[in-house]
């Protein structure tokens, strides 16, 4: 059940200020040093949501795009995709010091059954983590939102947009 939320009223991604301004809320009942890992798809990335994540010291292994470029220790400009191409099929491999949007991180790269690349960055965990492997956690996020959203709940149905109804509703969900 989402914790806090905002209904930014406009289609499409939120923006890193709207992102950070809704971590600054949940920050106030959560404290940064209690969050595990912080769990993200393509959406939540950019240089100013990775530094500020990093700044507040909270772990994080968000999924990147493949188009994206990063920077090897070596100083080389390389696209994601072009890094993963020798990937068969279910290997993986790790380039545990990398820059992304001149940001430090590590990346995991994987190759799914499908052919598709599977691409997280991450900052912040424990030596042995495996960043894949925690990433593979988020899928239980995407089955509450489908529970919420489409499969069941169907809480877009509603047309609910103001506040204070939706975190009645979210009360009623919860229980």
């Amino acid at each position: 059940v989402p914790v806090v939320w905002e209904q930014l009223g406009k289609r499409g991604n939120s923006k890193t200020k709207e992102r950070v301004t809704l971590l600054d809320r949940f920050l106030k009942i959560i404290p940064a040093k209690r969050i595990r890992v912080f769990l993200a798809d393509r959406e939540f990335i950019g240089k100013g949501w990775f530094e500020t994540l990093q700044s507040l010291g909270i772990p994080y292994t968000i999924r990147v795009r493949e188009n994206q470029f990063v920077t090897l220790p070596d100083g080389r400009n390389i696209k994601i995709s072009e890094l993963a191409a020798p990937l068969e099929n279910q290997k993986s491999q790790v380039h545990p010091k990398i820059l992304l949007d001149g940001v430090p991180c590590s990346l995991s790269l994987k190759r799914l059954p499908d052919g598709k690349l599977l691409a997280v960055v991450a900052h912040g965990l424990k030596k042995s983590a495996d960043a894949l492997e925690i990433y593979r956690e988020r899928w239980g996020i995407e089955l509450c939102f489908a529970c919420l959203k489409t499969k069941g709940f169907n809480l877009e149905d509603t047309h609910l947009r103001h506040k204070d109804r939706l975190e009645k509703i979210f009360a009623l969900a919860d229980r």
